[in-house]
């Protein structure tokens, strides 16, 4: 059996465990732990437990670097995975928003279009990739998209239901959502109000929508969560 021998390391081990100033780590050809000894030398190097990216965020910004140019996803995905691996994030969880909304740059084909990829690439990464799919329950196309991309890959990790309407407003006053909107999407707080009442309907169908997404998670046998809940009632449904 290979094994990889790291030596003259100081360990944090993680789990609240104390740090190893001299360490020996022995691991076999999978790379799993076999065997963790003293060498009483501390280490000028650190072995640390790999990050988890619970909501990595940013494709639609790496993708578009400047407004007439849009990058290929397997390209941008190249250069994020040796970033989160230099970065010393072991796991990354990454954001596929079923949601169409072109005034915010996103568009609900590329959703299932980015399953596709990852599905096709992850096993070559250094990190390993995962999804955190965000379905947006005003948007009427949001759970055939959530099927699909079920459909084209095994790597979705985690489901989140996410609503943004004016109704379940995660801030206190409708100026404080407003203005929030307004900056994070570039837009006027006229066209958020726009966008907004563009989901009013979907927001009607809420509850038979978070039913629907909550069958496929636990059909698929993946995390359910939500987003920004604003009362407990909205925790227990």
């Amino acid at each position: 059996m290979d094994l990889t021998v790291i030596e003259d390391v100081t360990l944090v081990p993680g789990g609240g465990r104390p740090v190893l100033a001299g360490a020996r780590v022995v691991l076999d050809a999978d790379g799993v732990v076999q065997e963790i000894t003293s060498t009483g030398v501390p280490g000028q190097r650190f072995l640390v437990p790999a990050a988890v990216d619970l909501h990595l965020d940013n494709m639609a910004q790496r993708r578009r670097p400047r407004a007439t140019v849009v990058l290929d996803q397997a390209d941008v995905l190249a250069v994020l995975d040796a970033e989160c691996a230099a970065a010393g994030i072991g796991v990354v969880c990454l954001a596929a928003r079923c949601e169409d909304a072109p005034g915010k740059g996103i568009h609900i084909a590329e959703a299932v279009e980015l399953a596709r990829v990852l599905e096709q690439m992850a096993p070559s990464f250094a990190c390993d990739w995962r999804l955190h799919v965000r379905v947006e329950i005003t948007d009427a196309g949001a759970i055939d998209a959530l099927r699909e991309v079920l459909a084209a890959s095994s790597r979705v990790a985690i489901i989140s239901m996410m609503e943004h309407s004016a109704d379940r407003s995660r801030f206190a006053t409708a100026e404080e959502n407003r203005a929030f909107y307004a900056a994070d999407w570039g837009v006027s707080p006229e066209e958020v109000d726009r966008l907004m009442a563009a989901t009013a309907d979907g927001a009607a169908h809420r509850e038979e929508r978070r039913a629907a997404i909550a069958a496929l998670a636990h059909e698929a046998g993946v995390l359910l969560a939500s987003h920004d809940d604003a009362t407990p009632q909205d925790v227990e449904a």
